[in-house]
């Protein structure tokens, strides 16, 4: 989903409690259209504590020669020597410091390059470094921390994805420093079974598994009330084709031309063309919305009647948990998703292994859906909130 939380949204943290100044050590820059984990949890946790560091991406995925990846190398390069740039004020609480590490996009030990990254990364976060009246923490999204994790008092690795599995990314430099991270005895939450178990097959104790959730009550609260066709299809995501298969996308709609498949976020956005998406977008059931803000996108599902995930099965989706799963439960939508592993178990979710069946089950959930049907998925998704997210991840730093 798109950035959604505003500073002026966020409680005054408790600075009567003695809490550590955090360092969040992102794979994703502040200002992305679309907001993953890493914004909202940093988000819940700034209205606990009184100071946090946002690091922006280290730059994992090798940049391409094309329009995407040049934007976001200027984007860096303006933010680095603007400070937080033009966009960066209206999402981030006060608390919340942005840090633009000008690092190199690559990152194997024992290279020019990471001891260049090295100072660099320390550079930037030396106000937390050199943090002495509170306790120094770090929640690294990334396993390549510079050695920040040996200067905090507490780190904890939240893995999100089978990061080294994902197209562009040095997979050795990233095995290599979840190994270092696991000797060390950090603490790993993963997103997934399948990362967690990943992440225990390299030497990590006692993961904890936490799936991605979302802001389903405001989602909830934002589509109640919105008028449902009947056919209308949704799949809001980045259309990235190390993810979507957008081949099956393009038969959902010539499939059923009846309906219309909403289409909302931004094209290529973690890589690829937008080329191989053409082709979709132009057929005349298709609408194609861009990047929507919470409000408005909840507004759209509240509109349609099945939410799609229509991801790739491969090396890197087999440990994705989609955030868009308590997004769309939240509308009151009906769910369908291709054989991801995190959800065969998931309630509400329909999973089709093949390209027919998920058209079939696309088909049978186009009309509209009773409330009770409705309040049962809005509940289940209420269960599964970044409110409680942040709760339990405070928790977590506190142990």
């Amino acid at each position: 989903m798109s950035a959604s939380r505003r500073s002026d949204d966020a409680t005054e943290p408790d600075r009567g409690v003695d809490r550590g100044v955090l360092a969040v050590l992102s794979t994703a820059d502040w200002n992305r259209p679309l907001w993953t984990n890493k914004q909202h949890l940093t988000v819940e946790l700034s209205r606990q504590l009184e100071t946090i560091f946002y690091v922006e991406s280290l730059g994992l995925r090798r940049p391409r020669i094309n329009m995407n990846d040049l934007s976001r190398v200027l984007g860096r390069l303006r933010s680095s020597f603007l400070r937080d740039g033009p966009r960066s004020e209206s999402h981030r609480p006060e608390n919340v410091t942005l840090v633009h590490p000008l690092t190199v996009p690559y990152h194997r030990p024992g290279t020019m390059a990471a001891s260049y990254n090295r100072l660099i990364v320390r550079q930037a976060l030396r106000p937390w470094i050199k943090e002495r009246r509170h306790p120094r923490w770090l929640w690294a999204f990334s396993p390549i921390t510079y050695g920040l994790d040996q200067i905090a008092d507490k780190c904890i690795y939240h893995s999100v994805d089978l990061l080294h599995e994902f197209p562009g990314i040095d997979s050795q430099a990233i095995l290599s420093a979840e190994r270092r991270l696991a000797a060390r005895g950090v603490q790993a939450v993963a997103s997934s079974p399948a990362v967690a178990t990943h992440l225990q097959s390299i030497g990590f104790d006692h993961v904890r598994i936490w799936g991605n959730v979302a802001h389903s009550q405001d989602i909830a609260r934002l589509s109640s009330g919105v008028l449902r066709e009947e056919g209308g299809i949704i799949f809001a995501g980045n259309l990235s084709e190390a993810k979507v298969n957008v081949e099956l996308l393009y038969k959902v709609a010539s499939s059923l031309p009846r309906a219309t498949l909403h289409i909302a976020g931004p094209i290529a956005e973690g890589g690829g063309t937008v080329d191989s998406f053409a082709n979709l977008l132009s057929r005349r059931n298709v609408e194609y919305h861009g990047v929507l803000r919470q409000e408005q996108l909840a507004t759209l599902m509240g509109r349609c009647t099945v939410g799609l995930i229509p991801y790739q099965i491969n090396a890197y989706t087999i440990g994705v948990h989609p955030m868009k799963v308590f997004e769309y439960l939240a509308a009151g939508l009906a769910v369908v998703s291709t054989d991801l592993p995190a959800l065969r178990h998931e309630d509400h979710v329909q999973i089709a292994t093949t390209q027919e069946q998920f058209i079939q089950r696309v088909r049978a959930s186009l009309g509209l859906p009773g409330p009770q049907v409705v309040g049962s998925r809005r509940e289940f998704a209420n269960a599964h909130s970044w409110e409680k997210r942040g709760t339990d991840a405070l928790a977590l730093l506190l142990e």
